[in-house]
C-alpha cells in the first residue's frame, strides 16, 4: 500500500495520539502503534482524492451562456438621460437596490481597456424578462455608469425585455 508523502509524514512520525489509546505519546508513532481500520481509513481517503482527480481531469471549464445586449443610447436619448439623471440622482440607489430584487445581478467595474467604468445589469436563468442575458453601460464615473444602464433598464425598456444592437464606446 502507498499513502502520499504528507500523509505518511503527518500520520507516521510526528508523536499524535494512538488511535485507540486516547493518549498524547511524547515519542514518535510507528507504523504498528496504529491499528488495521485507521491504516485502512487513510489509504481510502488517497483512492477518493485520487478518483476525483481523475474524474476532474480533461473536463471542460463551466461556461456560462450569457448574451449581452448591446444599447448605445443616441443623441435625444443622451439628452433625455441628463435630464432623467438629475431628477433621479436622490432614489438612484433604492432603485437599483429594486433592480436587484427584481432577479438581476448589479455589478460595476472598472474597464482598463476602455478607461471607463461598466456597469452590467445580468438577468438571472429564472428571470422572467431577461433570462442570461447581460445589458451594459460605460462612464468616467461608476455612479454614473450604473444611472445610464438603470435608465436603459427602466425608461428605454421600460423595466421589460432588452432588444437592441448598436456600437460600442466609452459612454453610454
Amino acid at each position: 500500500m502507498s499513502l502520499p508523502k504528507h500523509f505518511k509524514s503527518w500520520f507516521f512520525g510526528h508523536g499524535h495520539c494512538a488511535p485507540n489509546s486516547g493518549t498524547r505519546l511524547a515519542q514518535k508513532m510507528r507504523m504498528s502503534d496504529y491499528d488495521r481500520s485507521t491504516f485502512m481509513m487513510f489509504y481510502s481517503l488517497e483512492g477518493i482524492i485520487c478518483d476525483m482527480a481523475k474524474q476532474s481531469r480533461g473536463k471542460a471549464p463551466r461556461v456560462f451562456d450569457i448574451e449581452f445586449v448591446n444599447v448605445t443610447l443616441n443623441e435625444s436619448q443622451r439628452k433625455d438621460f441628463k435630464a432623467w439623471y438629475a431628477t433621479s440622482f436622490e432614489s438612484l440607489a433604492d432603485e437599483i437596490g429594486q433592480v436587484m430584487v427584481d432577479d438581476y445581478r448589479v455589478s460595476c467595474n472598472w474597464d482598463d481597456n476602455n478607461q471607463c467604468f461598466i456597469a452590467t445589469f445580468t438577468g438571472k436563468t429564472d428571470n422572467r424578462a431577461n433570462p442570461s442575458r447581460a445589458l451594459s453601460s460605460r462612464a468616467d464615473n461608476w455612479f454614473e455608469a450604473l444611472g445610464i444602464n438603470l435608465f436603459k433598464h427602466t425608461v428605454l425598456f421600460k423595466s421589460g425585455e432588452w432588444d437592441g444592437e448598436g456600437v460600442k464606446n466609452n459612454w453610454g
